[in-house]
């Protein structure tokens, strides 16, 4: 249970904080990320914007209901990555084979050995790629720390404009600065 303007909302119940324009425009922008899926994928995520319900859903998809809310949250997680919404902002500066890679990867969910087929590379390319988008969208996160810390008057010392904290950075932990999505 979760208080919210002091009242209990009980599980399952949701506040509606925002207006039905905001939500149509929210669903849209999802749909648009989610026909980039795989077919199975996007059909998931379609019916559960269309407010079909889990079992509803595992019934037409003869799958148990334990199923469809695990791979919808999945899914879920898939289409709000930092990652993959900086891959696909237009201003990404990375080259369009390297970005392509990187969204079949974070958001199509295919793997290094389905990659190197399709693109005619070695799974070690593509995994040497791989890490370079990782290191990028790293690297945008540092960046924007440490231009955060200057902009508070950041502290002063041994390595206090390093950018290292000695904490390890996972790509769903972050929002870039230089890339952000505008959905």
């Amino acid at each position: 249970m979760r208080l919210v303007e002091n009242r209990v909302l009980e599980r399952g119940e949701h506040l509606s904080v925002v207006s039905d324009a905001q939500e149509h425009r929210a669903s849209r922008a999802l749909l648009e990320l989610a026909a980039l899926l795989q077919e199975r994928d996007r059909i998931l995520v379609e019916l559960a914007l269309r407010r079909v319900s889990h079992r509803q859903i595992a019934e037409a998809m003869k799958l148990p209901p334990g199923t469809v809310t695990r791979r919808l949250h999945r899914l879920s997680r898939r289409l709000h990555d930092p990652v993959v919404l900086a891959l696909l902002d237009p201003r990404c500066p990375l080259e369009p084979q390297i970005r392509q890679l990187g969204v079949e990867r974070f958001l199509s969910g295919l793997t290094q050995e389905q990659l190197a087929a399709k693109h005619g590379l070695t799974e070690q390319e593509v995994k040497k790629r791989l890490g370079f988008v990782t290191g990028w969208h790293r690297g945008l996160h540092e960046s924007a720390s440490l231009n955060q810390r200057a902009r508070a008057g950041g502290g002063s010392g041994a390595g206090a404009g390093s950018g290292l904290s000695g904490r390890k950075v996972t790509r769903n932990q972050v929002r870039p600065s230089g890339c952000e999505s505008g959905a």
